[in-house]
């Protein structure tokens, strides 16, 4: 008993730590701009769930991943409108006992008015008992009795008398197990299996389960088969009015576990796992009945030997990303069991072995199979790639790309990307990244290393195609916007930023939802219309400079303020993906400027050549910067629109004064320096206008600018 306790509580605390239910994509969603080129070597984290979907679908050609599956799991067991999956379940056992009486009350002709008369007593008998033992009538903690005393069943003795024996029988059973006396349950719940048959039809189930639930701590072999039982009776038709049937099995697998039965307890709580919606949340037992594997002194032939538990254990191995010395403990059982693996096994026995750093190992594994699966095939092509293959490892990765339906595809797709951006096919990088959803990395290339003509042609075959329609930009609050409208979008901007003004116009969108942390959706087509208008009359020399300068003034303001939607760069200066809430190192610092990164320590120099950017990869990113290339660059260049407004009016002129003092607002507190420039102009072209007079008396710019 000692060691049980020591055992259970070891794996609890082990599991507290290593067993977690991930959310979000495997890797970051970034290999090129957080510089992880190198992660084209690992292997993504496979959650314990998606390992058990191959259990009895997986094998080669035949993987079944799909987001819908994990959905399942959890809507399974969820309430509508709780985000955790709680139940009543006094209240349902309630609601069975109640129900079960009636048709029972109803099946011996008992009147109408005397059955409302006994299932009102009754609920109220029964809703004591609960008060009584826990203190509520709703759920409590597991197992709390805060009342020892036992029930006093005396005040209901006339209405145990006269409902049916095998229901006053598991009344007074139940009773006795509230109090703690588990004996005196046992003798009870025995007394009411030797009733006759019919004369027990619904308390059969109920009390084969309560039976083995009294015997799980002391004698968990006889719980096994009072649990058995249950099943049994409900096979035969007996009323399981609380799906004890399947409730059975979960309890007996923790008796199994208790006496070291560990193949039948995996396979217990898997096949409740498989059996349906409700108990699906029996998959947190799977973990604890596959960590007691590796606790006992060896490892259970059983449980190595039955294909199913085989493969449960490994799928949840393959899970854990810290014992990894567990690994070599089972592959030695596999291999020293001399079983016959199914298709698709050694793929994942060599994920295991690739994961724990055991190359060796992996190829071995690899090698018994006639021809490995998609998973092998991908810890293969890693394997080249430490070889210095590259292109041996490409052509198994292009294999594949369309072989993982989910998240590991993406993973594959993005993987190509990175090695084709090495090889100069910037085009078909873009492309990779943006059909696997790692639009961080899409963004560099489509902003700093394609050209603007070859985006374009990008954008336009793609409008024609159709084939970016389905997929969407996974970020954030983008979530749900569509990739191509994200590319005509930067699109859009590189060519504003270039002056092409007519041409991108026909890119914007026509709302558009802003950037940042106070975001609105805004018309944005027509902004840039109006913007690309104001600009235009700017600078048409045919026009007075009075009016130029208003133009100016208006795109100015326009430039401040929309100049993210407008002219901001994707990633970095401006970082219009994240809104320019914060702006990390980046691709042009991290990949085109470092040398001699650390993350390409001891990796083959034909792999580092692979993954480093190419001469033409740095160029192109230089000359695509933007001017000034400096985070919220249009704020600059919204105060030189202003300091240019200001030189083609006179002096002491109201609009002269707005320019200065707004085309100095927008830089004072990133360039206090270039911001001076406007203040002592301001101070010297409009000393007669009320601001000349307010910025020379407080030495800057007013907070409370009076301009005529």
């Amino acid at each position: 008993m000692k060691n049980r306790i020591f055992l259970t509580s070891t794996i609890l605390l082990f599991l507290s730590s290593t067993v977690s239910f991930a959310c979000g994509p495997h890797f970051p969603n970034s290999y090129i701009v957080w510089g992880h080129e190198n992660y084209v070597l690992n292997l993504p984290r496979v959650l314990f769930f998606e390992g058990l979907k191959l259990v009895e679908n997986g094998s080669h050609g035949e993987l079944i991943y799909s987001d819908k599956w994990q959905n399942e799991i959890y809507e399974g067991y969820l309430e509508p409108g709780f985000s955790t999956p709680y139940t009543n379940h006094w209240q349902r056992t309630l609601e069975a006992d109640l129900t079960d009486l009636k048709a029972a009350l109803e099946a011996k002709s008992t009147p109408t008015a005397d059955i409302e008369e006994l299932l009102q007593a009754y609920q109220e008998m029964r809703l004591a008992m609960k008060v009584h033992a826990d203190g509520s009538e709703y759920d409590t903690d597991y197992g709390s009795r805060k009342n020892p005393d036992p029930f006093d069943l005396s005040p209901y003795r006339a209405v145990l008398d006269r409902i049916p024996a095998e229901f006053a029988c598991y009344v007074e059973a139940a009773a006795a197990y509230r109090a703690g006396d588990l004996e005196g349950s046992f003798r009870i719940l025995n007394r009411l299996l030797l009733l006759p048959e019919d004369e027990r039809t619904y308390r059969s189930t109920w009390a084969a389960f309560m039976l083995g639930k009294t015997r799980i701590t002391e004698d968990p072999v006889h719980s096994i088969y009072f649990f058995e039982e249950t099943r049994r009776l409900a096979g035969a038709g007996f009323h399981d009015s609380l799906n004890l049937s399947d409730a059975s099995a979960g309890w007996q697998a923790r008796a199994e576990l208790d006496v070291g039965r560990y193949h039948d307890a995996i396979l217990h709580y898997y096949r409740l796992f498989r059996s349906g919606e409700t108990m699906r949340h029996m998959f947190g037992s799977l973990p604890w009945a596959c960590v007691a594997v590796f606790y006992a002194d060896r490892i259970d032939p059983d449980v190595v030997n039955d294909p199913i538990t085989r493969k449960v254990v490994t799928a949840w191995l393959r899970s854990e990303t810290r014992n990894t010395s567990w690994f070599g403990k089972w592959f030695e059982a596999i291999r020293d069991s001399g079983v016959t693996l199914d298709p698709g096994e050694t793929d994942q026995l060599a994920w295991m072995a690739y994961k724990a750093g055991d190359m060796e190992q992996a190829k071995l594994w690899l090698a018994l199979a006639p021809e490995p699966g998609p998973e092998g095939k991908w810890v293969q092509s890693k394997l080249l790639f430490r070889e210095g293959k590259i292109d041996e490892g490409m052509q198994i990765l292009q294999s594949l790309a369309g072989q993982f339906p989910c998240r590991d595809g993406d993973n594959v797709k993005a993987e190509l990307g990175v090695l084709q951006l090495g090889r100069k096919e910037f085009v078909q990088a873009l492309d990779a990244f943006v059909r696997c959803g790692y639009w961080q990395d899409a963004g560099y290339i489509a902003d700093r290393v394609l050209t603007v003509e070859e985006l374009e042609q990008y954008v336009k075959r793609e409008q024609e195609s159709g084939r970016l329609d389905d997929v969407n930009i996974g970020l954030y609050r983008w979530s749900e916007r569509k990739a191509l409208d994200g590319l005509r979008t930067l699109l859009a901007r590189r060519l504003m930023r270039n002056g092409q003004m007519n041409d991108a116009l026909q890119y914007y969108p026509e709302t558009f939802q802003t950037f940042g942390w106070y975001s609105e959706k805004i018309a944005l087509k027509e902004i840039a219309e109006r913007y690309s208008r104001h600009l235009s009359a700017a600078y048409d020399k045919n026009k007075p400079k009075r009016q130029r300068a208003e133009n100016l003034y208006e795109a100015a303001h326009l430039t401040r303020k929309y100049g993210m939607e407008l002219l901001g760069t994707e990633e970095e200066p401006d970082w219009a993906i994240y809104g320019g809430s914060f702006a990390p190192s980046g691709a042009t610092k991290i990949r085109l400027q470092v040398e001699n990164r650390d993350v390409f320590k001891g990796l083959n120099p034909a792999l580092v050549s692979a993954l480093s950017p190419s001469v033409e990869e740095k160029q192109r990113g230089l000359q695509s910067a933007p001017t000034p290339d400096i985070r919220f660059h249009y704020r600059d260049i919204a105060s030189e629109m202003m300091w240019e407004c200001a030189q083609m009016l006179p002096n002491n002129d109201p609009l002269t004064a707005r320019a200065l003092y707004y085309g100095g607002m927008f830089i004072k507190y990133r360039d206090s320096k270039e911001a001076d420039r406007f203040y002592k102009a301001l101070v010297r072209r409009c000393r007669k206008l009320p601001i000349g007079r307010q910025a020379d008396e407080c030495r800057w710019f007013p907070k409370d600018p009076q301009f005529e």
